[in-house]
């Protein structure tokens, strides 16, 4: 059994101030036509502790790559009809990721990567709406592609934790009112 794990501290701000942030779908949920920048840094950062009212000062980041990405509909992407169930597509450079965005959540339908079409089915939650301090989610995943002419399968289990909140110090400045989500994917 393979396991990966990834945190995304930071990554999902609640716009509405309040001391403990909910998103929600309302106010959180992927937009067609957002683009985003991201910087990259092959240097790890300690994520810091989990927990209410947290200051994560990750001002030891830097730079050593750059992706902007595009939040697109599935039907002007080359093989958006793989993903029925697809509401947006994130457009980056070499992969297009689908998603199903629902007011229950963000689920990944799968990926392009121009050599291989990975379609999961289930698929995996990677956020709950609403979520907040505390919240807690875990689905199946599972996929058959061609990679290489080879046939592959993936299987596993996605399981998400909202495990902290508070502020976020970055080189570039201090975002308030974040919520932090360790995501986990264990695959077989």
């Amino acid at each position: 059994m393979k396991q990966t794990s990834t945190l995304l501290a930071a990554l999902a701000l609640a716009l509405n101030a309040q001391a403990q942030p909910t998103l929600t779908f309302a106010t959180n949920a992927p937009v067609i036509g957002t683009q985003y920048t991201l910087h990259y840094d092959g240097e790890y950062v300690d994520p810091g502790n989990a927990g209410a009212l947290q200051t994560w000062d990750l001002t030891g980041l830097s730079t050593d790559s750059i992706d902007v990405l595009e939040m697109v509909s599935p039907s002007s992407t080359i093989n958006g009809d793989q993903f029925p169930d697809a509401t947006v597509a994130e457009l980056s450079s070499p992969v297009t990721t689908y998603y199903e965005v629902t007011p229950d959540g963000i689920s990944f339908a799968g990926s392009d990567d121009g050599t291989s079409l990975i379609v999961n089915a289930p698929m995996p939650k990677y956020l709950a709406f609403p979520c907040t301090m505390g919240s807690m989610w875990s689905t199946p995943h599972a996929a058959e592609f061609t990679y290489d002419d080879n046939e592959g399968f993936r299987s596993g289990t996605v399981s998400g934790h909202a495990d902290g909140y508070g502020t976020v110090i970055m080189p570039w400045g201090t975002v308030s009112n974040v919520l932090r989500i360790h995501l986990q994917n264990v695959m077989q």
